[in-house]
């Protein structure tokens, strides 16, 4: 059971966290089934996105918004809270109750040039503020556990690790058989390989639409009838992707959808051949997580957030690596036998990932932090 006097941040469930918002609800949806947390929100929450039947109180200011520096603690003492828990880390650094804070990733941190000197300087000063005000900093793998400890030392003591659960919990039902932008199912190609993603340099799609062109220069027939889907939140600051596709002559093999809902999101993944994920760098790797609990036969980088993720359910090829990522796509379209092979291990390690045992392992530590009254 949780204890009395918790409050779940879940002002980021919106269109602006895609990721760090689905796990949030999953998160408030799994808790709902072993406790009464307060849910702290929006004014006017997204409605598209349901949430699950707990109390729950409105705030004013946002993540980016200064303000939530006193809004936040306010509101904490106005409804008696023992514990308050952020899963962003632009969160009150004062909130007057022991505070846990889950860290999803550093990637702006790890991967060089991801932020110019300035913005990386405040994202480490953010950073830095909330370890410092958390009793407890969640992770949601060892790779990222690791990462906060290296850059963070001060911080290490406090890591806890709780992976998340995939299925979307509370969230509306995908229609029978959608297709994508509201589509019929037949819309979809035949046979697709999928990317779910952003456009963000550390997705590494360049290395991916190389990796495409490659294996259908390499291998016509095995690839013949097959296009390669992209779906994710489409940054305007990083054009490069679908310059990229121009530039290899890709726009007849690739279709990027940008942005889909959570029901055209489960289509996707319900009918893609083989799932690709190449990035250099993640702090779990959800949607290859996703892919897995749909059966999907996929491939990764071995960048090391993802072979954890994937533990050893998906074929790795060495990050960057164009030519051997292309080798992994043609002997995934070819060879039906290993396909299904992959498929079914990748639906046995995806039961590993288990909102219910993410729910006890929260409350446990919420129970931690409720007992540190006193400390950071």
């Amino acid at each position: 059971m949780i204890p009395a006097g918790v409050v779940l941040d879940v002002r980021t469930v919106s269109s602006h966290f895609p990721g760090i918002g689905r796990v949030t609800l999953g998160l408030a949806g799994a808790l709902a089934d072993i406790g009464r947390p307060t849910l702290l929100h929006a004014p006017e929450p997204d409605r598209r996105l349901p949430m699950p039947p707990l109390a729950g109180v409105g705030c004013r200011a946002g993540p980016f918004d200064l303000r939530q520096q006193w809004e936040v603690p306010r509101i904490l003492r106005q409804r008696g809270a023992r514990v308050y828990h952020s899963p962003y880390y632009l969160m009150p650094y004062r909130a007057g109750v022991p505070s846990v804070v889950t860290c999803f990733d550093l990637i702006p941190m790890a991967v060089p040039g991801a932020l110019d000197r300035g913005r990386r300087f405040g994202f480490a000063l953010a950073h830095r503020l909330a370890f410092q005000a958390a009793t407890v900093v969640c992770v949601p793998s060892e790779a990222t556990g690791r990462d906060v400890a290296r850059f963070f030392p001060g911080a290490a003591k406090k890591i806890a690790l709780v992976r998340p659960g995939l299925e979307w919990r509370h969230g509306p039902a995908a229609a029978a058989g959608p297709g994508v932008h509201g589509c019929p199912r037949s819309v979809l190609p035949p046979r697709f390989a999928l990317h779910v993603g952003s456009n963000k340099p550390h997705k590494d799609l360049d290395v991916l639409l190389q990796g495409w062109a490659a294996a259908i220069a390499a291998s016509p027939g095995a690839t013949a009838g097959t296009t390669l889907v992209m779906a994710g939140p489409r940054d305007p600051r990083h054009p490069e992707p679908a310059q990229a596709i121009a530039r290899l002559g890709l726009s007849r093999r690739v279709a990027d959808l940008g942005p889909v809902s959570d029901g055209q999101l489960r289509a996707l993944y319900a009918g893609a051949t083989v799932f690709v994920c190449p990035s250099r760098r993640e702090g779990f790797g959800l949607p290859l997580a996703e892919a897995m609990a749909h059966g999907r036969p996929c491939i990764c980088s071995d960048t090391a957030a993802l072979i954890e993720t994937a533990g050893g359910a998906a074929l790795s090829f060495p990050t960057g690596d164009v030519q051997a990522l292309a080798g992994a796509i043609v002997r995934l379209l070819s060879d039906e036998d290993e396909a299904h092979r992959l498929g079914a291990l990748a639906s046995s390690r995806a039961a590993c990932f288990d909102w219910a045992r993410a729910a006890r392992e929260m409350a446990a530590i919420y129970a931690r932090a409720a007992a540190a009254v006193g400390q950071p």
